[in-house]
């Protein structure tokens, strides 16, 4: 009985710049390979990206983006709002451990990804027979 051949595993990331790629090839081998993203229509660079990888049988995609990311951080997005469970509206701007300068108590704040009238809290279920 023929064995049959495992697909092969491709995970692409498409950024703004760059799609990366990340998949073992068939000697075991990790391969990597970059690609100009096409931000217009990333799915351009996804198949050029899986044209340079020359496999011919079947494959599995995984997929993931840092564009939505990115443009939270860099702000260029739309207005953001959070949702999130009560309570914890207010996470994002106590910091915790994330302060540029993690002992100094005259650092200047930076400004939060979301602003506090766009945050709201949510009363959810936590346990499993559904009461808070």
């Amino acid at each position: 009985m023929p064995r049959r051949l495992q697909p092969l595993r491709v995970a692409i990331d498409t950024g703004g710049t760059f799609t990366d790629c990340v998949w073992v090839d068939s000697s075991g081998r990790l391969r990597m390979l970059k690609v100009f993203s096409t931000p217009a229509d990333p799915s351009q660079a996804i198949v050029e990206a899986l044209r340079k990888i020359e496999h011919h049988g079947e494959l599995i995609l995984l997929h993931g983006t840092t564009v939505g990311t990115n443009t939270l951080l860099e702000r260029k997005g739309a207005r953001t709002a959070l949702v999130t469970t009560a309570g914890f509206e207010d996470v994002i701007e106590i910091g915790r451990q994330a302060r540029p300068k993690l002992y100094d108590f005259f650092f200047d704040r930076v400004e939060p990804l979301v602003p506090g009238d766009l945050r709201f809290g949510v009363e959810e279920r936590t346990a499993s027979d559904g009461k808070s």
